[in-house]
């Protein structure tokens, strides 16, 4: 697999702390992590450094710039 964002390859199988964009239902609660129902892969994956930067608000490739 490759991060949408940069084409870094990953491995979303073994390397942890990536990430897979799904759609589904959230389970809303008051306290602890939410809940996705009837997830469904929308095959798309990103590795942490950039999702670290999209957090954060950077733009990915925009870092360079600051």
């Amino acid at each position: 697999m490759n991060c949408c964002y940069c084409s870094k390859t990953i491995s979303v199988h073994t390397d942890s702390g990536n990430y897979r964009k799904v759609a589904g239902w959230v389970k809303l609660r008051t306290k602890g992590a939410n809940e996705v129902a009837l997830a469904e892969d929308l095959f798309e994956y990103a590795c942490r450094s950039c999702m670290a930067r999209l957090k954060s608000g950077v733009p990915v490739g925009q870092e360079k710039l600051l």
